[in-house]
């Protein structure tokens, strides 16, 4: 005889959607840009008692009219940290930013908005583009940003709203986007950066499975260039040791393994 209980059908788990990537429209760069300084700030009220997760990571690039005369073009990018395993909230509002400069500084746009996304959710960079004029020449102040926007992480089950503020002076960054750490005064810290569940300084090293998960958007296991994001575009020739046009687990563990012992 069948126990009642086997007669309770079980709901089974909804199927796990492809997070979208590749649907959101590139900015060019400004000829001749450069990585310039970037230093995140910690949240208002925080007396470095609590510790801050950034999942995105800012690059800040400037042309060479900016950098030498105060007059020319900032660019923004917003890349989520492939460290971690969240995306882009599309369901609730896109990313926002406010930038902020000294006196005599005029910005074409100093505030912002990601653009809307069909797609519930993806992982591209969002990016933005500002003119700025300085009456005084070069800028020797550094610009104040905000940052607003919505993140979740499926696996671990959460989606919450994330501010950040960050420094950007404008001056070449000969690490080429390394990011200061808070309370690092004016020189670099490589160990102390945004990332793992920390937040600065306590990194944990990237999952090859979670990473396949995130960016293998066709399903075949692997990762092509189409589907790399962030800075795996700039790495993507070294980090395919076969040369076959695409990351396999093995290439990205053993990456991963390089970088981890050069720290």
């Amino acid at each position: 005889m069948t126990p009642p209980s086997d007669l309770v059908r079980k709901p089974k788990a909804p199927p796990k959607s492809k997070i979208a990537s590749g649907i959101v429209a590139r900015k060019e760069k400004p000829e001749g840009a450069t990585a310039v300084m970037v230093r995140p700030l910690m949240a208002k009220g925080n007396r470095d008692n609590e510790e801050e997760t950034f999942y995105v990571k800012l690059r800040a690039e400037a042309d060479r009219g900016l950098i030498d005369m105060g007059r020319g073009t900032l660019h923004l990018g917003f890349h989520l940290d492939p460290i971690h395993t969240v995306h882009w909230n599309n369901l609730a509002e896109p990313l926002c930013f406010e930038l902020k400069g000294p006196a005599g500084i005029k910005l074409s746009n100093g505030k912002g908005s990601a653009p809307k996304v069909n797609a519930p959710s993806d992982i591209d960079p969002r990016e933005f583009l500002i003119e700025i004029d300085s009456s005084v020449g070069k800028i020797g102040q550094p610009l104040h940003l905000e940052v607003s926007y919505f993140a979740c992480d499926d696996e671990e089950g959460w989606c919450r709203a994330v501010t950040h503020q960050y420094e950007i002076e404008l001056r070449r960054d000969r690490d080429a986007g390394s990011v200061r750490s808070p309370g690092a005064g004016r020189g670099f810290d490589r160990r102390q950066q945004p990332g793992g569940r920390g937040g600065f300084g306590q990194r944990r090293r990237p999952d090859p499975e979670q990473m396949l998960e995130r960016l293998d958007t066709n399903g075949d296991g692997v990762i092509s260039l189409a589907e790399a994001r962030g800075p795996m575009i700039d790495r993507f020739k070294t980090m395919d040791a076969d040369n076959d046009g695409s990351l396999s687990r093995n290439e990205l563990q053993q990456h991963f393994e390089r970088r981890s012992s050069r720290r």
